[in-house]
């Protein structure tokens, strides 16, 4: 692994993970970690569209551009501007051209958000107020970035925005009739038991949202892992 920019290099005899902090994970613990927890009971086939919101630095990217394959195509939105840096160059070196890399925040609505600063981009938070130390990024609906894309067919979404994530989906509108399948990681295990209210329970409104939308639902509530438990897979109705 090398610095570069401020960013670390991790080169793998099978590709390249940039990152904003040293990480030792191989690759292929990457890619099994990526499918585990976000194709359960979901496929990517090659020429499948896929929208991950939330990239972070690639690693669901690297999995879901492989299963995609040259013919497929990949919108990757994150919303830290260091992290989508870190995410543009794991793209451009592991040569991804069906992967288009969007530094924004994906909101009901078009507005500027601030995202909190945290070295660990897993636990960066979009939020509407101005954070000290916060960057400000730009809020964009999913309707928008897939209609200035002319995209129609969607075969998976994927969302893992720390607590944001009732926002987004509300901001596909009629796009997410368009959706094959879905899998969206609600944070509620991050809230504290002392504030039923806290904005990051959106487990109940997710599943609302997306049964109401047409979608046959489920959970791995026996996993022991919070962030599994809470992550509603689905597929369309037919």
């Amino acid at each position: 692994m090398t610095p570069e920019n401020g960013l670390w290099v991790h080169r793998f005899a099978d590709g390249y993970l940039v990152n904003r902090v040293i990480d030792t994970t191989l690759l292929e613990t990457i890619d099994y970690v990526a499918r585990d927890t976000f194709l359960h009971g979901l496929t990517v086939s090659p020429g499948d569209v896929v929208v991950d919101v939330g990239a972070g630095v690639g690693t669901e990217v690297l999995t879901f551009s492989r299963l995609a394959g040259p013919g497929g195509r990949v919108l990757a939105i994150e919303a830290h501007p260091e992290t989508a840096r870190a995410l543009q160059r794991t793209v451009m070196l592991n040569r991804l051209r069906q992967v288009e890399v969007i530094a924004a925040a994906a909101t009901a609505k078009e507005c500027e958000l601030s995202i909190t600063d945290d070295e660990d981009h897993i636990k960066s938070q979009v939020r509407s107020d101005a954070s000290s130390g916060a960057h400000r990024v730009p809020g964009r609906p999913l309707a928008t970035l897939l209609r200035e894309r002319g995209i129609e067919r969607i075969d998976l979404v994927k969302m893992n925005i720390e607590g944001a994530e009732l926002d987004a989906l509300r901001g596909m509108g009629a796009a997410l009739a368009n959706v094959r399948q879905v899998a969206i990681s609600c944070h509620d295990f991050l809230a504290p038991e002392s504030a039923p209210h806290d904005w990051r329970r959106t487990f109940d409104g997710v599943r609302e949202l997306l049964s109401d939308a047409g979608f046959e639902l489920w959970t791995r509530e026996a996993d022991e892992r919070p962030w599994v438990r809470h992550t509603w897979y689905g597929r369309r109705r037919t």
